[in-house]
């Protein structure tokens, strides 16, 4: 989806908690930005993103369904006021 919404020329990026995952993008050839992180710690600023998209992560929250709290109040904090949560 990151590399769908950079070659509609929307500015994208990922934050992935496995570096095998994100290596895995960078092997593929693919010049898209990712760092290694946490969605319940994310290291974005509070109103920095318009948008979040996350795929299928809310399924494989870090451990259990009781850190989905910690996952959306991430989303909340660092999406802008009128940012869009998908």
């Amino acid at each position: 989806m990151t590399a769908y919404l950079a070659g509609l020329e929307v500015s994208a990026s990922g934050v992935d908690l496995s570096p095998k995952t994100i290596g895995s993008t960078r092997h593929a050839g693919r010049d898209l930005r990712f760092t290694e992180g946490s969605m319940t710690a994310p290291e974005i600023r509070d109103d920095e993103l318009g948008g979040i998209l996350a795929w299928s992560s809310t399924h494989h929250p870090p451990a259990h369904p009781q850190w989905l709290p910690a996952v959306f109040a991430e989303f909340c904090r660092t999406l802008t006021p009128d940012g869009c949560p998908l």
